[in-house]
């Protein structure tokens, strides 16, 4: 009988991934959906932000492309380790996704994952 070793569960990103000033937000389902369908315009708060999207955490990486390629289940995720992190967010994917949000925490820029690269937008501070 072959055993598999245990996959190591994630408490936080940063159990993968440095801690920076890189902060990452999921979209919840419903966000997701309306911003796909145009019903639901960029958030330009905070507050708004909150509202449809939960702050996954803080990495220390800058380039889109590179933190949308890292973010994909394959790379970070692949025997499942950020399943339960997911879950205890209550988010249903791994994968950074269309309508994911890549927020830099030293200019309040933000960018929006869509089905072709990302659309730059600014969140106020309040």
């Amino acid at each position: 009988m072959v055993m598999k070793k245990k996959a190591i569960r994630y408490n936080s990103l940063n159990d993968f991934f440095e801690s920076g000033n890189t902060e990452i937000w999921y979209a919840k389902t419903s966000a997701w959906f309306l911003w796909e369908t145009k019903k639901l315009s960029l958030p330009k708060t905070e507050k708004e932000l909150k509202e449809t999207h939960i702050l996954l955490g803080n990495i220390d990486l800058i380039n889109p492309h590179e933190i949308f390629h890292k973010f994909q289940g394959e790379y970070w995720s692949s025997n499942g380790e950020a399943r339960d992190l997911i879950i205890a967010r209550g988010l249903n994917h791994t994968s950074m996704s269309v309508g994911d949000i890549i927020k830099f925490k030293i200019n309040n820029h933000a960018l929006i994952v869509k089905s072709l690269g990302f659309k730059k937008f600014t969140i106020a501070r309040e």
